[in-house]
């Protein structure tokens, strides 16, 4: 059992930290997905997903845009969550929830007006508003069926654009030339057909 004194000392810590978060302006904090902070690995992600009854649906890490999907409860409605990581590094660089319905969507922007204040831009005839903070960005789109708010960290997103380039497999350079005009290491004319084999003549059947 801890002693007055160490128990004193701990929530004299803790309503510290609490100060100094509450301090922190609201320009001034990352847009992020709860606690899944930006760059964090796959298997940490994963791990976090499942501490919170997230449901696995697909886990793709072997093509150049390694993502997790889940079905979850977000705001209180049920979802599609999406995380998507940089190909080379493995690093969270995006989440997207997306909701059945677009008119959560109105709702949602009140919610968010709340949290982060009034939006950098705004697109209103397609439903589309966008926060940003500290090279993180948040888009809302509703409409045509559906909901979807992206959390984005910029710089990582970036990162990711670059490595796709080098992960993403090259397409196969064939050649014009048909194989049948093609001989054992030879170059040949492509505008000229193969010579065909000399013909032996036949002598007549009686002669002397």
């Amino acid at each position: 059992m801890q002693s007055p004194d160490t128990m004193y000392r701990h929530l004299i810590t803790a309503l510290i930290a609490l100060r100094f978060a509450s301090a922190v302006p609201a320009e001034a904090r990352l847009i992020e997905l709860g606690d899944f902070a930006w760059g964090l690995p796959l298997l940490e992600v994963e791990k976090r997903a499942e501490d919170r009854g997230f449901r696995l649906r697909e886990k793709d890490i072997t093509g150049p845009e390694p993502r997790l999907r889940y079905e979850a409860l977000l705001r209180g409605l049920a979802c599609r969550l999406d995380f998507s990581f940089t190909p080379l590094g493995g690093k969270l660089y995006e989440a997207a929830v997306t909701w059945d319905g677009e008119e959560f969507g109105a709702v949602l922007k009140d919610e968010l007006t709340a949290e982060y204040g009034l939006p950098r831009e705004e697109i209103p005839g397609a439903g589309i508003s966008i926060w940003t903070r500290r090279n993180t960005e948040l888009t809302l789109r509703f409409g045509r069926g559906r909901t979807t708010l992206t959390y984005r960290h910029i710089l990582l997103t970036r990162d990711a654009r670059e490595e796709k380039r080098i992960v993403k497999p090259k397409p196969e350079k064939r050649s014009a030339i048909p194989d049948s005009y093609r001989g054992d290491g030879a170059e040949q004319d492509s505008d000229r057909p193969p010579a065909l084999p000399p013909v032996t003549p036949t002598p007549p059947e009686g002669g002397d």
